[in-house]
């Protein structure tokens, strides 16, 4: 759906609210891209969560960015619209950090399989930030470059910028639209 983000007519719903598809399957995690052309968002017909995108406003169905029977979640677009970075479902529920170029669908895995999560370009596009338990029990804050130049498996300048105890998690990482600090939430006792 989209709708206005205001209301006159005192229903308490945004006015002009429009469905934008209509599909068997479900459908959740959308996304606006910055320069507001297209609308990415997840769709899942068991068995498979597929990564969609839609033109805006719709002039026909969306396409498959990426597609698998393990799911493809949490979707974010470059501050200027030309890439994608997302989350890719593996298997045993382990999940990579991946950088879509949208013109030519390349793509490139930025983190190795493992529980990684929340990535969120930087207000200039050249880096990420995002939440993983690379450490083990606990989820921590990182950064690093939105490429893998040297080819470790892992975007170039790999920073831990979080010390979390053990059983605990900080995520959901956001940049400040300066780009100098990092938003995020810490969960005591999360992880048992």
């Amino acid at each position: 759906y989209v709708m206005d983000a205001v209301y006159s007519n005192g229903d308490l719903e945004g006015d002009n609210r429009t469905v934008l598809l209509t599909s068997p399957g479900e459908q959740y995690s959308p996304y606006w891209a910055p320069d507001g052309a297209t609308v990415t968002f997840v769709e899942e017909q068991a068995p498979t969560a597929d990564l969609l995108q839609l033109k805006y406003p719709p002039s026909g169905p969306p396409t498959a960015l990426v597609t698998g029977p393990e799911g493809d979640l949490e979707q974010e677009h470059s501050p200027d619209s030309t890439r994608l970075v997302y989350v890719r479902g593996t298997s045993n529920s382990s999940r990579q950090i991946v950088v879509r170029t949208l013109a030519t669908g390349s793509e490139q895995s930025l983190t190795p399989k493992g529980i990684h999560q929340s990535p969120s370009f930087s207000p200039d596009g050249s880096r990420l930030v995002f939440s993983s338990a690379m450490q083990g029990n606990h989820i921590e804050i990182y950064v690093m470059d939105a490429v893998d130049g040297d080819g470790d498996g892992f975007g170039d300048n790999l920073l831990r910028l979080t010390n979390t105890p053990p059983n605990q998690c900080s995520g959901q990482p956001k940049w400040s639209p300066d780009g100098t600090q990092i938003l995020f939430t810490h969960f005591p006792n999360a992880i048992s």
